[in-house]
């Protein structure tokens, strides 16, 4: 009995250490002006963006695999100069006669900490969630199946998902701003500040439009509310979708 509760437990120790999954962290730092442009495009891992007060952009890349196998053929591209960065990860697909096996199975999770100022171009997953902080200039980021979420904003910023929620909360509203959040399976959340002045266009198939703030509506349904906040103005609030909640805020 002892014997065969031994071999038991070495068993599970024995699987337990080969279903572990193997990973492989890699840093950079690069100096960065502060009006900068970035694109990252991810599959299968979060893309998490903090803004600092340095004049050089930092990367943490962890990528993920099942075996090593998994891991090697995962691939994290980098291209820094002193005023544009791009990041893409790549991984090998298998070829077309062996279609009927299964991919590797991988994911990269990447951290980035960049100047507040500069420009989010464009910031993309797939499967996972985009989470940026205090980023005051241009911001567009999308993902299929995960959350986007935006904090500390001062300028244009488009959103986007497929299954789940955005949000976006603004720091301030520049005149010429463009906001727009959409997602078909999910809710969008808008946070202004006080004395926000913009056109604002939201809606919903399935859910409920919500404003805390005073509207001059041209259209005030339940599920679609169009008009202006304050004086109106040049900025424009454009809030879609189609199975969740659309929500107008105050900070």
């Amino acid at each position: 009995m002892k014997t065969s509760l031994t071999l038991l437990l070495l068993s599970a120790f024995a699987t337990s250490v080969a279903s572990a999954d193997v990973t492989e962290t890699i840093d950079e730092t690069h100096p960065f002006a502060a009006d900068g442009v970035i694109r990252v495009s991810n599959i299968n891992g979060s893309v998490d963006i903090t803004a600092w007060d340095q004049e050089e952009i930092s990367v943490t890349a962890v990528k993920k695999g099942k075996t090593q196998s998994d891991l090697d053929r995962i691939e994290v591209i980098i291209e820094a100069q002193p005023d544009r960065l791009v990041i893409a990860t790549k991984q090998e697909r298998r070829p077309w006669w062996l279609w009927w096996k299964p991919g590797p199975k991988g994911s990269v999770r990447y951290t980035l900490r960049v100047p507040a100022t500069v420009t989010l171009e464009k910031i993309s997953t797939v499967n996972s969630n985009v989470a940026i902080d205090g980023v005051t200039g241009l911001v567009r980021a999308n993902t299929v199946n995960g959350r986007v979420e935006a904090y500390g904003l001062a300028a244009s910023a488009t959103l986007t998902t497929v299954n789940g929620g955005t949000i976006a909360a603004f720091d301030r509203v520049p005149e010429d701003a463009h906001i727009k959040l959409s997602t078909v399976n999910g809710s969008c959340e808008v946070r202004l500040p006080a004395g926000v002045n913009a056109r604002l266009d939201a809606s919903t198939v399935n859910g409920s439009v919500r404003c805390d703030f005073p509207v001059a509506a041209t259209k005030s349904t339940k599920k679609k509310v169009q008009g202006t906040l304050g004086d109106g103005g040049t900025a424009a609030i454009d809030l879609s979708t189609v199975n969740g909640s659309v929500s107008i805020r105050g900070n």
